[in-house]
């Protein structure tokens, strides 16, 4: 069963902006998996810290925060951000619009330095070489 969260103290007003920013309210279900201690799928409101979701929820990067290389936020059709940028975004869409990715799925894969992200990357365009949504055109 999800339990519903929160990040902030909403009575004392800290943070209370982060029970979902404009156009990015209300809670959605995050899978996380990956490099984690503890993978899991969770309900969390929207736009809370990426980092606060996968230490919170998943146990943490598997190694320390800065064990960390990148997260791919949104699925696996969606562009990777590297740790810098984990750091400081929020699970929102625009929030992840505005650093060039995507929240789609919130399927959240993460990704620590021990992982060879090319040989990754290669699986998952081989992977949509064959399968397709049908939302676009399959990948040649």
């Amino acid at each position: 069963s999800f339990r519903r969260r929160r990040y902030f103290d909403l009575s004392s007003g800290i943070n209370a902006e982060y029970g979902g920013r404009d156009r990015n309210t209300g809670t959605k279900l995050f899978n996380i998996s990956g490099h984690v201690n503890t993978p899991t799928t969770v309900e969390e409101e929207m736009s809370v810290p990426l980092k606060y979701l996968i230490e919170k929820h998943a146990g943490g990067v598997i190694g320390g925060w800065d064990n960390l290389m990148a997260v791919i936020p949104g699925g696996s059709s969606t562009p990777v951000i590297p740790q810098d940028v984990c750091s400081t975004v929020l699970t929102d869409f625009d929030a992840l619009v505005e650093v060039k990715t995507a929240l789609g799925t919130a399927a959240v894969i993460v990704m620590n330095k021990d992982a060879d992200i090319i040989r990754c990357i290669a699986r998952l365009m081989t992977f949509y070489q064959h399968e397709s949504c049908g939302q676009c055109t399959p990948c040649p």
